[in-house]
């Protein structure tokens, strides 16, 4: 009898414990998911931002062509930088709908 007593108890304490674990990976998804979305709002900010300063570069060289050679390593730069930021977005997006969480 004393081992139908140790079995019943292993039973309530397996899934205590599976509670327990499945309660854990929801709060870690959660957090994943806040953490990703904070990062893709704050990748997308900067994103728009570096946009705004390859425009910027493009009309001061259109308006004031003597400055296009010392702008220009400049306005590529920011180009380059945007082109990278969209890839993150792109990436971050992608993996928050394949985990389920957009």
């Amino acid at each position: 009898m004393p081992q139908a007593d140790n079995e019943t108890a292993k039973e309530t304490t397996i899934p205590n414990e599976k509670d327990g674990f499945e309660q854990s990976t929801s709060v870690q998804k959660t957090a994943s998911q806040f953490a990703l979305e904070k990062e893709l709002k704050e990748t997308q900010s900067e994103f728009l931002s570096t946009l705004g300063e390859v425009e910027a570069f493009r009309e001061l060289m259109d308006e004031y062509p003597e400055l296009k050679p010392g702008i220009v390593v400049d306005h590529r730069d920011a180009y380059d930088r945007s082109a990278r930021l969209m890839g993150r977005v792109r990436a971050l997006e992608k993996s928050l709908h394949r985990l389920g969480w957009t």
